[in-house]
């Protein structure tokens, strides 16, 4: 069984992410190269997800006082995240486990939700 663990190198001598890194920069979610240890940030995993997942419509409301960033403004109307009070949203506060599997598992069905948008805000042009 494969061990996940800090700092664990596949056999060639890689870092056990190192692919998927390759195939978020290819797709143009990531630009840089992050620290493939190092834990995340609400608002750095907002810019992944986004981007993945298409979900770049402009914002209807902004309800945080501490974040103007489109890509979480996006998420948040789309249903996908949500803030750490009703007005805060914590970019720079580290993402739990329980956390991430909540917005990757809301991430699944953002297909439907993004559909639903770009589908109201072309009726709302007409």
């Amino acid at each position: 069984m494969k061990r996940f663990c800090k700092n664990a190198p596949e056999k060639n001598g890689t870092h056990w992410a190192s692919g998927w890194l390759a195939l978020a920069k290819e797709k143009k979610w990531l630009t840089t190269d992050p620290d493939l240890d190092a834990a995340i940030t609400r608002l750095e995993l907002c810019k992944i997800a986004a981007k993945a997942k298409n979900i770049l419509t402009q914002p209807e409301k902004n309800p945080f006082t501490d974040t103007e960033n489109m890509n979480v403004l996006a998420l948040y109307n789309a249903g996908v995240i949500s803030g750490m009070t009703a007005t805060t949203f914590e970019p720079n506060g580290l993402l739990t486990r329980a956390q991430i599997s909540k917005i990757i598992y809301t991430l699944r069905d953002a297909e439907d939700v993004k559909e639903e948008t770009q589908a109201k805000t072309k009726d709302e042009g007409d």
